[in-house]
């Protein structure tokens, strides 16, 4: 198991603390354009740089390269040689191959690596072994070449590089902080090598600074306020040197403190010192008062923050326990109340931080810890592992119309901070993961905990950037420990408001689902981690946040930071899966929702976004993979977010070409659009596969397009009257052919319904959208009843995007009234709705897929699935099977993937589905008898029957019937009875092996002696079957007059392509005179 992530980065961030400006080798520039068009070199480089002040040996070293969240092997380029003080490093790449561009300087090193023009992950290492993982370690350096890399110094670099900018480290390659995005920065590639000028980082003044302090005043005597004085690096020779004096600010010199100045130095080789000036304790309450120490005539060092302030606290008041304030529920005791609490800073946020009891307080009933709202950055007094005293309010917190799902208990009001203490030890951190398991974890809010594993459900959708085709992670993954994929129940949100006047029940909330937060983070504020990986040893502070709980990761500043590590095992992309093809391929109809696929030209008077060509360009390459490598090139596709039909044949042209690019078949598919009422102007539209199966037959043969419901009106929940559907369902009537010359004629309807969005308010606008939803769901279902009661026979196919779970959403029954069986009335918000509008009702195929599996996209961290596939009773009498498959290339999918070309990942929100509508297979069922002409009446007759299937494909459910009889011939054709005493044989007289693979009724449990029927659930193609009835003649009533007849049929549910050799019959007579065996005749074989 590999694994990587926060211990790993730790050891990394300590690693380049320890070496700073000094340290040694760093990676100083990165270029991955070379070879392109318009390069600004032939190939690709990697250029090192020797900050420290000796030379470096890098003999054994390597330099490796990985895409940047890749699970791919580690590429490899060995290096040799040493490096000088000041000098440089030339690692030559990969070129792709244009002629005529710039050649690079003499490399030092040559390597073979094929770089991204921007992306990936460098790390340096003084060995020239596989690394494995996403950022292993230790390492020398590394590099994260773009804002998806796993792996980097704190931050990977912000900016996107081109073919002609390179990613060069500041000040010649000196700057080196530890942090990628501060250290580097885009510019123009200037490959350096060993024989370029050296540039030494030694050079230059210390940076010193003066660090505020804040401290209470004490009861009596006096307090010592140490005032520290920081350089940015050691001290050169000769020190540092300084004046300093205190000054007034609200605080008087003899009053509150000692007046206090001298001289003061920094000896060689050393990087702070203390001032130390004593404070006056008194018993008096009072405001907290400040005052200064400044510095002057520096000598030594350079510095423009040369004054510290110092906050003199005023600690008369009363301390309330932070456990008070939080108590044992939900909501704090203190609720809307004055207090005053002290503790340990362990997390900081945007607008606040996390503050806890000191150092060995153990967990109890009530959190040791509470949340300090601000409003914006805390201040630098709140620093992680100070010491604070906080006065203010106490507030339940939620954000507004989502109290319903709990709150937050906080300190807020503008709170007043003072810092009493610097670099204290953190609480012990928690562990109890049974309690997150349940998701109950009400009593550690607040609080440090490390959770030892929890399995990501889905990566949050991230902030879209809609014109560029791309989206930045907001640093958020639902996670779980308890193992399975949540998923959402019937019923409202939990928390939402109920509608009034009904019987509404509220969905599972499913609390055993967290949010993991990586936006504390440096690293890591933008992860985005595939379902399916697990998170092993997660140190972070408790939240609750919008009705989850939340585990803020620790931030790489926290003292005792031990981060987390990633144990590979996400799940890849998964494709639909084929079906069995036996019987030959179904027709398959596929359904891709939440697309908006925009294209590159502003339509005029529409507010859209316009997308750039390179996006578009991208959107339709994912789009063709997903179709071809994912869906497997279904012969329908409904895409319910497409701007036009030029946008739709854009992409059907961009399929057939990369098909054939691929040595793929084409496929051919032609487009079909109407527009319709959206006010962005998107709508429905199919892609229809036309390539020919025979001469002049396309494998889809449209009959008609056409468009319902756009004139359509309806009058809202506020009075008004205005068109009903937005982007108007579209109908396509089709006949699907197959190169044995069978046709397949089917109907689709394609819809798009109105979203949910707004419908949680119990307002005018809620229910104005409840409303909308329901009469959409109506008119759906009056057309299809319509269609299905002027065309029985009619084979439909409902699909699209019904925005809508497959269940009463407490709101409105969307799918349960378009397939006739809608929820009661009073168990949804839309009066009046629970009318059967649908006969016979429909199918909805997300019944097929096994529960654990019905989503396609995540809301709140639960799975749910609102595109479906609906089939009428027509067609499912008309198919021998039907199945649903869903492509995996889009739910909960890290964001990083949208941007990939080569990846038809996160091209939309939601999964695409494929239904397989298997038509019976064909076959030829023959039925042959053969038997003699006579039988003794003292011998046993013998009817040899065999069933045979001439294909060609195996049939299905084949069934076998026997009829013996002993009437005359002349009875039999006059109809008249038979005589008295004549009769039909009994089975218990006929010896019938059954064969292998069959099962055969019991003639006599039946009461039917003379008949019984036999059956086999398939007859492969060119198989046959031998069936012997045998029994003695002697026993057969009026053998002797009548001989014994034997009629034999057979059918299947496959379709029998030739009909007329479906029966046969033969009669042996009675012989009177011994002799030979009479030659065995054929009286049937059709």
């Amino acid at each position: 198991m590999n694994k990587s992530g926060g211990r790993l980065l730790a050891a990394a961030l300590a690693f380049a603390a320890a070496g700073s400006a000094q340290a040694g080798v760093v990676i100083s520039q990165v270029y991955g354009g070379g070879g392109s068009a318009g390069a600004s070199y032939s190939h690709d480089f990697i250029e090192l740089h020797n900050n420290g002040d000796t030379a470096v040996s890098l003999n054994g070293w390597s330099i490796q390269y990985n895409l940047a969240p890749s699970p791919a092997p580690w590429q490899r380029t060995a290096l040799s040689g040493s490096i000088a003080p000041g000098g440089y490093y030339l690692i030559q790449q990969a070129s792709s191959g244009v002629a005529g561009l710039p050649a690079l300087p003499a490399a030092d090193a040559v390597g073979t690596i094929q770089m991204q023009t921007s992306g990936g992950k460098l790390i340096l290492v003084d060995h020239n072994g596989a690394l494995s993982g996403a950022c292993p370690s230790p390492r020398i350096d590394a590099v994260g070449i773009s804002s998806s890399a796993t792996c980097s110094e704190t931050r990977p670099l912000s900016g996107v590089l081109t073919v002609t900018t390179a990613a060069a480290r500041k000040d010649g390659g000196c700057n080196d902080t530890g942090d990628n995005g501060a250290d580097f920065e885009t510019a123009t590639p200037a490959a350096r090598n060993s024989a370029s000028p050296a540039r030494l980082c030694s050079g230059g003044l210390p940076q010193l600074r003066m660090q505020d302090l804040a401290l209470d005043e004490g009861n009596a005597g006096q307090t010592l306020a140490a005032v520290r004085v920081l350089l940015d690096r050691p001290a050169g020779p000769g020190g540092v040197s300084f004046a300093f004096a205190t000054r007034d600010g609200s605080a008087r010199a003899g009053e509150d403190y000692a007046q206090t100045a001298g001289n003061a130095s920094i000896a060689a080789g050393q990087s702070e010192t203390t001032l130390n000036v004593p404070i006056f304790g008194d018993t008096t309450p009072e405001p907290n008062e400040t005052f200064f120490v400044d510095l002057s005539n520096l000598a030594g060092a350079a510095g423009a923050d040369v004054s510290a302030q110092v906050t003199v606290n005023n600690d008369d008041m009363a301390i309330t326990a932070i456990e008070a304030v939080q108590g044992t529920g939900p909501v704090s005791p203190l609720n809307g109340l004055p207090v005053t609490v002290e503790g340990i800073v362990t997390a900081r946020r945007a607008d606040g931080f996390f503050l806890q009891s000191g150092a060995g307080s153990q967990p109890g009933p009530a959190p040791s810890a509470i949340y300090v709202a601000v409003g914006f950055a805390p201040p630098a007094s709140a620093s992680i592992g100070n010491r604070v005293r906080v006065s203010g309010t106490v507030v339940e917190y939620a954000p507004i119309g989502q109290a319903g799902r709990g709150t937050r208990t906080q300190i807020a009001g503008s709170p007043l901070i003072t810092l009493l203490q610097t670099d204290q030890p953190l609480p012990d951190q928690v562990r109890d993961l049974a309690t997150v398991a349940s998701g109950e974890l009400e009593r550690y809010e607040g609080m440090r905990m490390v959770v030892s594993s929890l399995r990501v459900v889905a990566s949050a959708d991230g902030i879209l950037d809609e014109a560029q085709a791309r989206a930045r992670s907001r640093g958020l993954m639902y996670v779980t420990a308890a193992g399975t994929t949540p998923l959402r129940t019937p019923g409202i949100r939990y928390g939402d408001p109920f509608p009034p006047g009904g019987d509404v029940e509220s969905g599972n909330w499913h609390y055993e689902t967290l949010v993991l937060d990586a936006t504390s983070t440096q690293s890591y504020n933008e992860m985005n981690l595939p379902e399916d990986t697990s998170v092993i040893d997660a140190h972070g502070v408790v939240d609750f946040v919008d009705g989850r709980y939340v585990l803020l990761l620790d931030s790489e500043n926290t003292p005792d930071y031990g981060g987390f590590e990633l144990a590979d095992g996400a799940l890849a992309l998964v494709p639909a899966a084929q079906v069995d093809l036996t019987d030959g391929p179904g027709v398959s109809i596929a359904t891709f929702p939440a697309l908006r696929l925009f294209d590159a030209t502003d339509a005029a008077g529409i507010a859209e976004p316009v997308l750039s060509v390179a996006a578009f360009e991208r959107r339709l390459a994912k789009l063709s993979l997903a179709v071809r490598g994912y869906l497997k090139q279904p012969d329908v596709i409904g895409f319910t977010d497409v701007e036009n039909l030029a946008t739709l044949q854009a992409l059907a042209t961009r399929i057939n070409a990369d098909a054939v690019a691929a040595g793929q078949p084409s496929p051919q598919y032609a487009a079909h659009l109407q527009e319709g009422n959206d006010a962005l102007g998107l709508d429905v539209g199919y892609l229809v596969k036309t390539a020919e199966v025979l001469p002049g037959k396309p494998r889809v043969q449209v009959l008609q397009v056409a468009q319902i419901g756009k004139d359509t009106y309806w009058v809202g929940a506020d009075g008004n009257t205005s068109r009903l559907n937005d982007r108007p369902p579209l109908v396509l009537d089709a006949v699907a052919h197959y190169a044995d010359g069978l046709a397949f004629p089917f109907s689709a309807v394609l819809v798009s319904q109105h979203p949910a969005d707004g419908i949680v308010a119990n307002d005018l606008a809620g229910q104005q959208v409840r409303l909308k939803r329901q009469r959409q769901a109506e008119f759906l279902a009056g057309y299809v009843n319509q269609r299905q009661s002027a065309e029985p026979n009619t084979r439909l196919a409902v699909l699209g995007d019904f925005n809508a779970p497959e269940f009463n959403d407490g709101y409105a029954d969307v799918l349960g009234v378009v397939a006739g069986a809608p929820s009661p009335d009073e168990t949804t918000g839309v009066p009046g709705d629970g009318a059967d509008l649908v006969e016979p009702n429909l199918v909805n195929l997300t019944s097929l897929i096994p529960q654990a599996q019905r989503y396609s996209s995540f809301l709140d961290g639960l799975g749910h699935k609102l595109d479906h596939i609906l089939v009428n009773e027509a067609m499912v009498g008309a198919t021998s099977a039907i199945e649903i498959q869903r492509a995996r290339i889009n739910a909960g999918k890290p964001e990083y993937l949208r941007e990939q070309a080569d990846s038809p990942a996160r091209e939309s929100l939601r999964d695409p589905s494929v239904a397989y509508l298997i038509p019976p297979p064909r076959a030829d069922v023959a039925v042959s008898i053969s038997h003699p002409s006579y039988a003794s009446p003292n011998q046993s007759y013998v009817f040899t029957v065999t069933v045979t299937n001439r294909g060609p494909s195996r049939a299905r459910n084949v069934g076998v019937g026997f009829a013996l009889s002993s009437l005359s011939a002349s009875s039999r054709a006059s109809g008249l009875d038979a005589p008295s005493g004549d009769g039909t044989p009994t089975f218990a007289n006929a010896i019938f092996p059954v064969p292998a693979g069959w099962t055969c009724e019991d003639p006599l449990a039946s009461g039917e002696q003379n008949t019984f029927a036999c059956n086999a659930a398939t007859l492969e193609v060119g198989a046959s079957t031998v069936f012997t009835v045998t029994g003695p003649a002697a026993l057969v009533p009026n053998f002797i007059n009548y001989g014994v007849t034997l009629a034999v049929s057979a059918d299947a549910t496959s379709i029998d392509t030739q009909q007329n050799n479906n029966s046969a019959g033969g009669t042996i007579q009675a012989v009177y005179t011994p002799g030979p065996p009479d030659p065995c005749c054929v009286v049937s074989d059709m």
